[in-house]
């Protein structure tokens, strides 16, 4: 650029030609050799929370006033001192940890996970799908249908009405009769 602007002849014509070109190459070289900053949004982790915070805050401070103490006897003091805090900021971070993890398996349990087990065994539309499965006999279900017949039957047998009334008077409790009286 300096190269061209020694060959151009300036005079009163061509100075207003010669600022705008000048204008424009500055324009271009700083548009070409601008950094962009890239910024992260860096969100806290979701058990985080304020307290954390500031228990974070004076952690950092204690180990700072240790580490600039000189005189042996206070030093000792004072890493004994951010020692603990260190190991109770540890203990909050992994309780935070627990509780939030509790927290967010109790909402799972809150949803009605029954739903998609019924949705299952009625052959709705779902991306989970019952496999073949071998039988005691050792054979292959067919379909499907055979499937969750064989998975019903299985893990829930049919009591018959004689063995319940049997359990409960072996229990010692009286089974009344239902009589319209």
């Amino acid at each position: 650029m300096i190269v061209k602007l020694k060959e151009i002849k300036i005079d009163e014509n061509n100075i207003e030609e010669i600022l705008e070109g000048l204008d424009e190459s500055m324009k271009y070289i700083c548009a070409k050799n601008k950094k962009f900053k890239k910024h992260k949004v860096q969100l806290d982790a979701i058990w985080w929370n304020p307290t954390l915070e500031i228990k974070r805050s004076r952690v950092r401070a204690l180990r700072r006033r240790f580490q600039a103490t000189r005189e042996q006897n206070e030093r000792l003091q004072r890493k004994i001192k951010y020692k603990m805090e260190y190991g109770e900021y540890k203990l909050m971070i992994k309780k935070a940890k627990r509780e939030c993890m509790i927290e967010f398996l109790e909402k799972i349990a809150q949803k009605n996970s029954m739903g998609v087990i019924k949705n299952i065994l009625k052959d709705k539309r779902l991306g989970i799908k019952m496999a073949l499965i071998v039988q005691d006999n050792g054979e292959l279900t067919r379909d499907f249908a055979d499937s969750r017949d064989y998975v019903l039957k299985k893990h829930f047998p049919r009591v018959e009405e004689d063995i319940r009334v049997e359990r409960y008077r072996n229990r010692g409790d009286d089974i009344k009769d239902f009589t319209i009286e």
